[in-house]
């Protein structure tokens, strides 16, 4: 049996980071080391770098599309990432918390909010993020709605404790194979990361032969 491989990743924030550490192991791979951290301009500007290391070793690149084009082969193109082999360049549509609300069954169990006010579709929401908001806004655990719905004068779009909450989910509750059935976006990564494994172990098996 082949040894599980290890990605690299870059991803845009920290939400982010548990998300992609949670698809690569719910398929049997190892979550590397992690750069950009510090929102889609950094990683813009440390792609070439990602690229030339993805000639050697696998590598997952992870931008949310957001507004910044009308879709995601459009944004892709953009970019334009030089052509690595083993480049695994995604684009979340709109944001990751698409990806996350498209596992309705886990996301209503521990938001506190009914499966039945998640969107079927989440990739179709220009604004993931408020919607989760808006969804804990009416959730029946305190803590969430005083802590991760901002408060009205605070002038932000999210609350404090937002981030902790969602990388909680991530890692504990999430399960990106089922979310991946209500998200074209998700699917289209998982598939990617596992053509790119494929061809990172035949590869491998053909030195080692």
């Amino acid at each position: 049996m082949s040894s599980p491989l290890t990605f690299s990743a870059a991803v845009e924030g920290t939400t982010d980071e548990a998300v992609v550490r949670k698809i690569l192991k719910a398929i049997k791979i190892f979550p590397g080391k992690f750069y950009g951290l510090e929102g889609k301009g950094k990683i813009q500007r440390q792609l070439k770098g990602f690229a030339n290391a993805a000639k050697f070793a696998p590598w997952l690149v992870l931008i949310d599309l957001d507004n910044d084009a009308p879709c995601a082969p459009e944004l892709a193109r953009t970019w334009s990432p030089e052509n690595s082999p083993f480049l695994c360049f995604q684009v979340a549509v709109h944001e990751i918390e698409a990806w996350l609300l498209a596992d309705r069954l886990n996301f209503s169990g521990f938001f506190g909010v009914p499966e039945s006010s998640i969107p079927l579709v989440p990739d179709e929401l220009s604004n993931p993020k408020k919607m989760v908001v808006d969804l804990v806004r009416r959730s029946s655990r305190k803590d969430m709605r005083e802590t991760l719905v901002p408060s009205v004068t605070s002038g932000r779009s999210v609350g404090p404790a937002y981030a902790s909450y969602m990388i909680e989910f991530s890692g504990k509750h999430w399960n990106p194979i089922e979310a991946a059935e209500h998200s074209k976006s998700l699917k289209r990564c998982l598939r990617s990361i596992r053509q790119i494994a494929k061809l990172y172990r035949s590869r491998q098996d053909r030195h080692d032969s």
